[in-house]
């Protein structure tokens, strides 16, 4: 009886154990499920962090990314740039040298041209006072000559006289009458040879003279001549000179502007694309800080819902250990006792 006795009561208290375990176990269940789902939520709020961090630095470096794009462009541009505008001065600089160079040799051909010029022109006024000095000597020389001639004829025509004169004393004719028609023709006749013979003189010295005047005229042409010569070589090189640097000037004008207006449309070019590279780049970053708190507050939400489902199994598990133990009685925990969990519903 004894031992009857004994086993039922151990199989009792079996029973009263499983009664309590197997609720306890669906308790425990609901624990560890609402633990799970507030570490899921966690894990959820923590993969979601990363990904807003990965896009954050994905959108930071494709951001990073444009900038340097659009910089090795604007520098590229701007190399190529610079080439060509080193090109263009560099042909500016050349062609304004050539015509400099030009002109120059231009000016002094000219100079010299106008200096020879010159050179023969006082070579032929130095020839006509020459002439105009042998004109003066054959003017005088004919006058001289004339005056020779002259004194010749009156010496020939006095001894032609004085022959007569002496023919007709010999033959004893007194000199009267006919016989000094005679001696007076011989006397007038002498007087017109001696006088044409001065005025031939007069009338050749004076072609020479007027020869001379005609020289020496030409010699102050020619000296007039060759100052005219050499201002206008002097002109004409100066001008020379004046156009070559006027052209010179405005080659390497268009040049330069030229090669400005390359490096200024380079530069504004570049502006642009650094201006569009910012904007890209800015709205990148704002595309990525919108992706970014997406996902944070997707995290967010999924870890509070976690947290919230978590809790709730929590407290629904607490909740049906407590309807256990309360409607267990006292007959089927040891003593009698109930256990009183305060401050759970």
């Amino acid at each position: 009886m004894a031992d009857e006795g004994r086993n039922a009561a151990i199989g009792g208290g079996v029973a009263a154990a499983l009664s309590v375990a197997v609720p306890a176990i669906g308790v425990a269940s609901a624990v560890v499920g609402g633990l799970a789902s507030i570490f899921g939520g966690d894990d959820k709020e923590d993969q979601a962090r990363a990904n807003a961090t990965a896009i954050l630095n994905n959108g930071i470096a494709n951001a990073d990314s444009i900038r340097a794009s659009a910089g090795l462009q604007t520098d590229v541009n701007e190399a190529i740039a610079g080439l060509n505008a080193n090109a263009i001065i560099e042909a500016t600089n050349f062609n304004a040298n050539q015509v400099l160079q030009s002109s120059r040799i231009n000016a002094y051909f000219q100079w010299f041209g106008a200096e020879y010029d010159v050179a023969v022109t006082k070579y032929n006024e130095k020839i006509s006072i020459n002439n105009a000095e042998i004109a003066r000597t054959n003017a005088n020389l004919a006058e001289e000559q004339a005056l020779y001639n002259s004194a010749r004829i009156q010496e020939n025509n006095q001894r032609v006289l004085g022959e007569q004169k002496a023919g007709f004393a010999k033959s004893g004719v007194v000199i009267d009458g006919s016989a000094y028609d005679v001696l007076y023709d011989t006397a007038i006749q002498s007087s017109r040879e001696s006088l044409l013979a001065i005025t031939a003189g007069d009338l050749l010295s004076y072609s020479f003279l007027i020869e001379e005047i005609n020289h020496r005229n030409d010699a102050l042409f020619l000296r007039s001549q060759a100052k005219a010569q050499r201002v206008q070589g002097y002109m004409e090189s100066a001008y020379t000179l004046y156009k070559g640097n006027a052209e010179a000037e405005a080659i390497l004008l268009n040049g330069y502007t030229q090669a400005n207006l390359i490096m200024t449309e380079t530069g504004l070019q570049s502006a642009l694309i650094d201006f569009n590279a910012e904007q890209a780049a800015t709205n990148t970053l704002r595309e990525a800080g919108s992706g970014a708190a997406s996902q944070r507050a997707q995290g967010d939400a999924a870890g509070d819902l976690g947290d919230l489902q978590g809790i709730s199994s929590i407290l629904q598990g607490i909740g049906g250990l407590g309807n256990l133990f309360g409607s267990s009685g006292s007959s089927n925990v040891p003593g009698g006792a109930s256990p009183n969990f305060v401050g759970i519903a």
